[in-house]
């Protein structure tokens, strides 16, 4: 029982880090964000939902399937799970310096109007899942992230469904704000200054995460 409470209270203590983490990454203009971006604009708000639920169901796919593989290698060498810790926080490391050294993207050079019929919903929803279930760079960014944040100690489902609740929970609400305003306040989304502040958070963040991990690593060695 108290095992239960206990493994319940670290998971909370590091939930708002992860939560930041995972905000940071949904934030930061890709593939998904382009995709709800331009169905917003083009069909107006009410085709953008499709869009954000298919981006998230992608993402539940290959947080499932990452959270399997992350899972097994726990299951079958903690000392193999330690390297893949070392291995994401260097991939973190790597992700964060290239966040603050690329060049923003404009959202609102994507504001176009459809000049055609709009696409149906179970189009941009198919192809939206598509467009994140075949994304490497989501699944290697999972892969990097999920072993930060689960306890060896503890049960290894419990601790991967919590995250990827939370960061399909984020995906909803990020995308889905990205495409109100899309819709709403186009405006808001010219310029490269908003994109330029999310990377650059994102960059200091993932290269924060890297450091600790490998500070984690080396007083688990020292201990």
């Amino acid at each position: 029982m108290l095992s239960g409470i206990h493994a319940e209270h670290a998971m909370l203590q590091i939930l708002p880090m992860y939560a930041l983490l995972a905000a940071a990454t949904i934030l930061t203009p890709g593939a998904g964000v382009f995709f709800t971006v331009t169905s917003a604009l083009k069909y107006g708000v009410r085709y953008s939902w499709p869009a954000v639920a298919g981006n998230t169901f992608g993402v539940i796919a290959v947080s499932l399937l990452t959270a399997g593989g992350i899972g097994k290698i726990l299951s079958e060498s903690p000392t193999l799970f330690t390297v893949l810790q070392a291995a994401g926080g260097l991939y973190l490391i790597w992700l964060g310096v290239k966040n603050l050294r690329i060049e923003p993207a404009d959202l609102g050079s994507l504001a176009v109007k459809a000049s055609g019929p709009a696409e149906s919903q179970m189009t941009l929803f198919r192809e939206s899942t598509i467009l994140q279930g075949t994304n490497p760079m989501l699944f290697l960014f999972l892969f990097a992230l999920f072993p930060q944040f689960v306890s060896k100690s503890e049960p290894f489902w419990p601790q991967a469904l919590v995250l990827i609740a939370v960061f399909a929970f984020l995906m909803i609400l990020i995308h889905g704000g990205y495409a109100v305003v899309a819709t709403f306040a186009r405006n808001l989304l010219r310029g490269k200054k908003a994109a330029r502040i999310v990377y650059r958070t994102g960059g200091v963040l993932f290269i924060g995460l890297g450091l600790l991990v490998f500070g984690k690593i080396a007083c688990g060695l020292l201990a």
